[in-house]
């Protein structure tokens, strides 16, 4: 798979380390390349849940991979576990 990830743990680690830099009140979004030709950088609210889903490809996505709805009967790429998604 050439989608890079990090897993739980190294989550927490640089949120630790964001936290001990920055203070624990500092707000946090997820940004995302627009696509255009300013490569804006978009934000994304998040919303403090986390869900378990299944990554596929995509030719729709920059980076080749959409997560998986519920009601679209596909095969997931990723691996049998899923993935942990920061909504």
């Amino acid at each position: 798979m050439d989608i890079t990830t990090i897993t739980l743990d190294e989550l927490i680690a640089m949120a630790t380390e964001a936290r001990d830099e920055f203070g624990g009140d500092k707000k946090v979004v997820f940004t995302s390349n627009y696509g255009d030709r300013c490569r804006t950088q978009q934000a994304h609210e998040i919303r403090g849940r986390f869900e378990e889903a299944q990554l596929v490809k995509s030719g729709y996505s920059d980076s080749g991979y959409a997560v998986a709805d519920d009601d679209e009967d596909m095969e997931a790429d990723y691996d049998t576990n899923g993935v942990l998604v920061i909504k």
